[in-house]
């Protein structure tokens, strides 16, 4: 993953539930809309995602420099 030099990024991390409800293009929109064109927002949704299964990545995510990192997490049952 590589996030461009003269962009700021913002990750959308967690399972198929994120995935379906947020709706990156929408959010995309609004913030170039009310003057944040500079930011750049991912959705790197994984099913079934959970934090011990996203630790197999969390090194990368890192290396990216995201400034914001959005985790949604749901109960587990």
């Amino acid at each position: 993953m590589n996030v461009g030099e003269n962009e700021t990024a913002i990750y959308f991390l967690g399972n198929s539930q994120i995935g379906a409800d947020v709706y990156i293009p929408l959010v995309q929109k609004e913030l170039d809309e009310r003057g944040y064109s500079d930011l750049r927002v991912y959705n790197i949704y994984r099913d079934s995602d959970n934090p011990v299964r996203r630790l197999s990545q969390i090194e990368n995510i890192v290396e990216s420099e995201p400034s914001l990192v959005i985790y949604g997490v749901s109960s587990w049952i």
